[in-house]
């Protein structure tokens, strides 16, 4: 539950926030490597758009990517 939230980080751009957590900070590069995380991924582009159509357009593309 917590992996979507994490993946996330680089659409904020608040990556940086693990910099303080090196162990969590190891954890989030290992979930990147991860068979399972990389095959069901966007991409950070991706997460944007989508940001940008449900927040800032206020028309949310919930089919966007797919």
């Amino acid at each position: 539950m917590m992996w979507p939230w994490f993946e996330r980080l680089e659409t904020y751009e608040l990556q940086h926030l693990l910099d303080s957590t090196p162990e969590l900070k190891k954890w989030y590069e290992r979930m990147q490597e991860d068979p399972a995380v990389k095959a069901s991924s966007f991409s950070t582009d991706t997460y944007k758009a989508f940001f940008k159509t449900a927040y800032v357009d206020g028309k949310p593309d919930y089919d966007y990517g797919l």
